[in-house]
């Protein structure tokens, strides 16, 4: 009976051989891969050695791409060669391509999944990762102590950046990053507040009337996100129609976080009072913004400005609020008046959850108004 494939006998014992390719010898010490499998089992050594020819593959496959020219045999007849890309080299291409339409905070949120992928991964090239590997960095990043979430977010972001490179570098590999399963039960949730809580706060902050008071309200009645509000233009700011809202869109000053961002938010109640009282006015840089007061003379720092909300909601007695749980609990507040997620969905901004929710042009402005005016009904809402 023949030996299985990769496999040769001392004794009863099954040896794993393979020769090494001659275009890639000269990166190797011997002609020859050869050892011991360890098994007498014939079953069992053809499995074994059936992975680490799978192995051998790859790790040849990779050595090609790194020392071939342009000019590979491996590319097929008609298309342009691909070098496969060093991890370093997909993330700056994949920032330098993406910034220019995300959020301001992309490319500080990138560089700080970077500073755990790469000194962990190493800069190697992304052909050679595989799925141990992404299980590897999964288990050292819970081990440094960050939180679940915080984990699940670096290995997404792992994940896009390998499909990235195989959309569009056009390598050709199965990305290791999808379906890695993390444990997130251990993170902190952020909270909902007391619609009543709300209420008492919007109170406060309508009878101070500054910029900071007035964003306050916005934030806390509509859902928005910080810099989707204290980046607001006075074009957005639509409160001359039969329905005053907010019509959020992309803007030289503020891009938004994805495509269900840009959307139309109804304003009734205090969110409406708050929006009346705005004072639009042109900053340093010439733009007419809602909020001027809470921008610098050459842009708007989130992260500063949310610091700076936050002192005035600590000298209003509410220090122990987050400005970001605002938007959980308008997902809350939605859910209490009975709407239904696509509506929650939509003023939000959220990203549609289903399929058929992708489809058409979504729920029209009066019927999203009728919505937000249950939210803001004392008897309902806040």
């Amino acid at each position: 009976m023949r030996n299985p494939p990769f496999t040769f006998r001392k004794g009863n014992v099954f040896y794993f051989g393979r020769q090494v390719p001659k275009d890639i010898r000269h990166l190797y010490h011997n002609t020859k891969v050869a050892f011991s499998l360890r098994t007498t089992n014939r079953a069992k050594a053809r499995k074994i050695a059936r992975r680490i020819a799978s192995d051998l593959d790859k790790a040849w496959a990779s050595a090609r791409y790194e020392t071939f020219s342009v000019e590979t045999k491996l590319v097929p007849r008609g298309k342009a060669s691909v070098r496969a890309p060093k991890l370093s080299q997909i993330f700056s291409r994949y920032v330098e391509e993406k910034s220019p339409s995300r959020a301001p905070q992309f490319t500080a949120r990138a560089n700080s999944y970077w500073t755990h992928i790469g000194p962990s991964l190493g800069d190697r090239l992304a052909t050679s990762l595989e799925r141990r590997d992404a299980i590897w960095l999964r288990d050292r990043l819970a081990r440094t102590g960050l939180s679940g979430s915080t984990v699940a977010h670096t290995i997404g972001f792992c994940r896009t950046l390998i499909n990235f490179a195989i959309d569009e570098l056009e390598l050709s590999m199965d990305n290791p990053f999808v379906r890695v399963p993390v444990d997130t039960s251990g993170s902190k949730k952020r909270p909902s507040y007391d619609p009543d809580v709300i209420r008492d706060l919007q109170v406060k902050l309508l009878h101070d009337g500054s910029d900071a008071a007035l964003a306050l309200v916005l934030l806390s009645e509509t859902g928005m996100r910080l810099s989707e509000c204290v980046y607001m233009s006075q074009e957005e700011l639509v409160l001359s129609h039969k329905i005053p809202h907010i019509a959020l869109r992309w803007t030289e000053v503020r891009r938004l976080k994805t495509r269900s961002s840009e959307r139309e938010i109804p304003l009734s109640g205090r969110a409406l009072e708050a929006a009346l009282r705005t004072r639009p006015r042109h900053t340093p840089m010439g733009q007419i913004m809602v909020f001027p007061d809470l921008m610098n003379r050459k842009r708007v720092f989130s992260a500063n400005v949310g610091a700076l909300l936050r002192r005035r909601l600590t000298q209003l007695g509410y220090g122990d609020l987050i400005i970001h749980s605002f938007r959980h609990t308008f997902r809350f507040r939605m859910r209490e008046i009975g709407a239904p997620s696509y509506i929650a969905d939509q003023l939000g901004g959220w990203s549609p959850r289903t399929v058929g929710e992708r489809y058409g042009a979504g729920v029209g402005l009066e019927s999203l108004a009728s919505w937000m005016a249950r939210l803001s009904s004392p008897a309902t809402g806040s």
